[in-house]
């Protein structure tokens, strides 16, 4: 890997410190004029918050891909009241069928124009559970494999239904945490097989969010070796922790309970400080951000194993069972579309 140079001993705290130091990116803001911008998992916290920002940045359409309808149109609403000239629109999004996945991509194919996706629906599962469509354990099933298969979907569109001269967008929300995994799957025979094995109690979940996270890393790296930035620039990054998003929401009463109530009045952002830390990544960042981590407002390594060679066979062979897993939903022909 050469897009960055390894930076040793990466603290994940004090870059979480540095970057609550500023609630706003510096520098005029941008102008997304005429632009129509997708947006996953916006009908509640910093993906709401940045829903409500997008319009007044000048974006003419604006798509919100949810998994409930009702609550989408909840929260679309005085949106619409607010923004009368931006087209405000909900499309039911499951990140949990690989089926929802590709009509949501379908329908994306079929847009005019496309210049801007941030994939930012996630999970944190507490009890283990499985998708009902797929049998693949939730926490990889959302925050990674459907996440892979609409971001790979989704760049040819950007590809050629962004402007000329301007590149298409394409940022992935990631996490911190995904520095901290100590992906233990990683030595299996089929990596897809081990990630659906039962587990249970708070640090299994904890370390299964972790290791989605680091997923997205090595997915986010392998997707900027096929298409340059001049054609789609994409990124991942982390918002930050706060008490405004639904990714805690089963944390039980008691003791963790409290301990992330501390560490939320500690280090949390509001929902909308954490909105223009989207904004930064998805649409001030460059391409100089292309197959990058930015947290804290700043460009930052990958997982340190990545960095190895046996990070580097392991991205390789989650790759191939990636796409194997998702041969059906048309993963292959949008890879042949990438390398056109």
């Amino acid at each position: 890997m050469a897009s960055i140079t390894l930076k040793p001993n990466v603290s994940t705290l004090g870059v979480i410190s540095k970057a609550r130091q500023r609630d706003r990116p510096a520098g005029p803001l941008p102008s997304l004029k005429g632009q129509t911008v997708v947006l996953t998992g916006g009908s509640s916290g910093f993906g709401l918050a940045t829903a409500h920002i997008l319009p007044t940045l000048g974006v003419t359409r604006l798509i919100l891909g949810v998994r409930s309808t009702e609550r989408g149109e909840a929260a679309a609403k005085p949106m619409r009241i607010a923004n009368p000239t931006c087209k405000i629109e909900v499309w039911e999004l499951d990140m949990l069928s690989y089926e929802s996945v590709q009509a949501f991509a379908h329908r994306c194919a079929e847009l005019p124009r496309l210049d801007l996706v941030i994939l930012n629906a996630g999970v944190t599962k507490l009890v283990f559970a499985r998708s009902p469509s797929t049998g693949h354990e939730e926490t990889i099933q959302v925050n990674y494999l459907s996440t892979a298969l609409l971001a790979i979907l989704l760049v040819p569109i950007l590809k050629t239904k962004s402007p000329a001269n301007s590149p298409g967008r394409l940022t992935i929300v990631g996490s911190s945490q995904g520095y901290s995994s100590k992906f233990k799957e990683r030595s299996a025979n089929s990596l897809l097989e081990e990630f659906d094995k039962e587990w249970s109690g708070i640090p299994a979940g904890s370390e299964r969010y972790s290791t989605s996270k680091t997923l997205v890393q090595m997915l986010v790296y392998k997707l900027s070796q096929l298409i340059p930035a001049s054609d789609v620039t994409i990124n991942n990054f982390c918002p930050g922790f706060s008490a405004h998003t639904s990714l805690g929401r089963e944390v039980p009463k008691g003791a963790a309970r409290i301990l992330m109530g501390m560490m939320q009045a500690a280090l949390g952002r509001t929902a909308e400080q954490g909105a223009w830390t989207y904004i930064d990544a998805a649409a001030i960042k460059g391409e100089e951000s292309h197959g990058s981590f930015v947290f804290g407002w700043e460009m930052f390594p990958f997982h340190p194993l990545m960095y190895t060679k046996e990070g580097e066979e392991v991205m390789e062979r989650l790759w191939s069972e990636t796409v194997a897993d998702q041969e059906a939903f048309g993963i292959r022909q949008a890879l042949e579309a990438i390398k056109q």
